[in-house]
């Protein structure tokens, strides 16, 4: 019996559908399998959120303030995010208008010695130095190191506000892939809690 254009097109849509069931399983995270990148998300939703509520969701530059406002109201870095060392550090990162960090990006000189004399009026010279040094000094974290990190980080804006903590999580984590992430990192996080 001759194989019709039917059967061929019906074998077609038969292997196009394993493919996707395949891929949808691929796609499906495992509590093992979750990245440091995973984890730095999570890390950074959540230290950006106490930030903005430890100022009080005021720019320490400018004194202005939006309230609940996560797209004007920015966890600005004096050294940048690039190093594991002072990207999680609280005296590294402060609330800064979404401007004022545009502005700072770019070099705009103006905003740069605002944020500076800030950070000399608050902490001195020899912490600036301290952060400046450990910025220059080159870390490596492992998925152990990143687990105790969000579970540190999760801890702090929990206590500052659980229904923000979770409406916020709930809104950066949008996919449904986002989602099963967000779910494995709390439950691999709260897991080590319990097990200390």
């Amino acid at each position: 019996m001759p194989i019709t254009k039917l059967d061929r097109w019906n074998q077609h849509c038969k292997t196009i559908q394993g493919k996707q069931n395949m891929t949808r399983r691929a796609n499906t995270p495992r509590p093992g399998a979750l990245t440091s990148l995973d984890y730095k998300k999570f890390c950074d939703t959540c230290f950006e959120m106490w930030i903005r509520w430890r100022d009080g969701w005021q720019s320490v530059v400018s004194g202005r303030a939006y309230p609940w406002d996560y797209t004007k109201i920015h966890a600005g870095h004096y050294f940048g995010r690039g190093s594991l060392n002072t990207r999680y550090d609280p005296r590294n990162c402060h609330a800064i208008t979404s401007q004022e960090n545009y502005w700072q990006h770019l070099g705009k000189q103006d905003e740069i010695i605002k944020y500076h004399d800030f950070m000399l009026r608050t902490y001195g010279q020899e912490t600036l130095d301290e952060l400046r040094e450990m910025s220059q000094t080159l870390s490596h974290w492992s998925i152990p190191d990143w687990m105790d990190k969000a579970r540190e980080l999760h801890t702090q804006s929990f206590a500052y506000n659980p229904r923000e903590t979770k409406s916020r999580l709930d809104a950066v984590y949008r996919t449904i892939k986002e989602k099963l992430v967000l779910e494995l990192i709390i439950e691999t996080i709260t897991k080590g809690e319990t097990n200390e």
